[in-house]
């Protein structure tokens, strides 16, 4: 019993942190999900386009909006209003004890840097922020998204 106290405080402090996935449900991460993120560039001036990342059901479909019309992804079902859909994936999350990762399966379009499994960092209040190996060098590709509805 002495040794189980110590270990229960332990477990209490990691499940406290604010930012922690200690123990997250897959069921109310999806259901936080759903809806429409906006990626965030922080001052990147070179980024001349938004990017939306959309959770509807068991689909992501991510979607970029800038001024020409080219489509250069999945088929858009309107092509005059300026976004194209890049990629459709099919997705999951998978949750560990203090880890949490959202796992992506293309159906539909393709991107050379695409990463099928990225990590959670952040999912609360609107933010979004998930992590994974650089796909096409070496280091960590991190997304940061605000949600938008």
């Amino acid at each position: 019993m002495k040794r189980l106290i110590p270990f229960l405080l332990i477990i209490l402090t990691f499940a406290s942190c604010e930012d922690s996935m200690f123990l997250k449900s897959e069921k109310k991460m999806k259901k936080d999900l759903q809806g429409v993120w906006q990626r965030e560039f922080f001052g990147d001036t070179s980024i001349h386009y938004r990017e939306y990342w959309t959770f509807d059901g068991n689909k992501l479909y991510t979607t970029k909006e800038e001024p020409d019309t080219y489509d250069e992804g999945a088929p858009d079902s309107v092509n005059t209003d300026q976004v194209d859909t890049i990629v459709i994936s099919g997705f999951s999350i998978d949750t560990r004890v203090f880890r949490a990762f959202l796992k992506l399966q293309v159906e539909y379009g393709r991107d050379t840097a695409f990463v099928d499994k990225w990590e959670f960092v952040t999912l609360k209040k609107g933010v979004l922020d998930i992590a994974a190996d650089n796909p096409i060098g070496p280091g960590v590709e991190q997304r940061e998204f605000f949600k938008v509805r």
